[in-house]
């Protein structure tokens, strides 16, 4: 009887689990699929390579999302960070931000393991907005994963 109880006990509590796990993935709302933002990747004067980038609203913040790869024709990885800026529907820059990539060497493009790195924007921008992105290789000496690099790439591109 107490082995019937024990197991009716852990599948009551996997299924809470699961619920409670469900509910938080259902908050985050794909800007991108729902044709809300779309993403522009400035080409890189570096080595890398952005790619798999997510943009989502969770609660009240834009979370922008993605992966980094150095590209095959170079073999070392310049040390650098993604910069972002949310544009508004007219170019207007309405949020931007710099972020480190984690872990901070990148790996080579066509292995299975990359770099990533993630930004939370206080502010979720109108229908018809652009996240831009861009690889920028000048060094940094932040302790944060999120700071302002002073010279954001994705606001001033050229």
């Amino acid at each position: 009887m107490n082995k019937k109880i024990f197991f009716i006990e852990i599948l009551v509590g996997l299924t809470v689990v699961l619920i409670a796990l469900s509910g938080c993935a259902s908050s985050r709302t794909n800007l991108v699929k729902k044709e809300m933002i779309s993403i522009e990747r400035l080409p890189s004067k570096g080595n890398a390579h952005i790619f798999k980038v997510s943009v989502y609203k969770e609660g009240d913040e834009l979370v922008v999302s993605g992966r980094v790869t150095r590209s095959i024709k170079y073999r070392l990885a310049s040390q650098g960070h993604i910069d972002m800026a949310v544009l508004s529907p007219k170019g207007e820059v309405i949020g931007k931000a710099s972020a480190s990539y984690i872990p901070r060497i990148i790996r080579r493009e066509g292995k299975h393991s990359a770099s990533y790195f993630i930004a939370r924007f206080s502010v979720i921008p109108p229908k018809g907005s652009t996240v831009r992105l861009s690889y920028h290789t000048q060094r940094y000496s932040a302790a944060k994963t999120i700071f302002d690099c002073g010279d954001n790439a994705a606001v001033n591109p050229g």
